[in-house]
């Protein structure tokens, strides 16, 4: 678990501007990219952890995938979440490569 995150964290370097797609409790940011300068946002489709993020002060936002447009940045992540949208991965895929003006992760 802890592996996961400490690889995804490694592609993001310090001051990035990072949206996160399907974010879910912000652990990422928390434990990994907040005191590196990251300007992050977290995108949810979950009211309930979308409020627990922004109770702490994490930019968040409920977000549906498939009636919005990802906001742009340089790094687009999306990690532990994308086998939920199989048969249209690769529909998800590209709109993530879309957002990111650097890489998605």
């Amino acid at each position: 678990y802890e592996d996961r995150y400490r690889a995804v964290a490694r592609f993001v370097p310090d001051g990035a501007r990072v949206v996160d797609v399907c974010c879910g409790d912000c652990y990422l940011f928390t434990n990994y990219l907040k005191e590196r300068g990251v300007r992050y946002l977290g995108l949810d489709l979950s009211e309930p952890f979308v409020a627990e993020a922004q109770a702490r002060g994490i930019e968040a936002r409920r977000f549906d995938l498939w009636r919005e447009e990802i906001p742009k940045a340089e790094f687009v992540i999306m990690q532990g979440s994308l086998m939920q949208f199989i048969p249209r991965e690769r529909e998800v895929l590209d709109r993530l490569l879309d957002a990111a003006s650097v890489g998605v992760v």
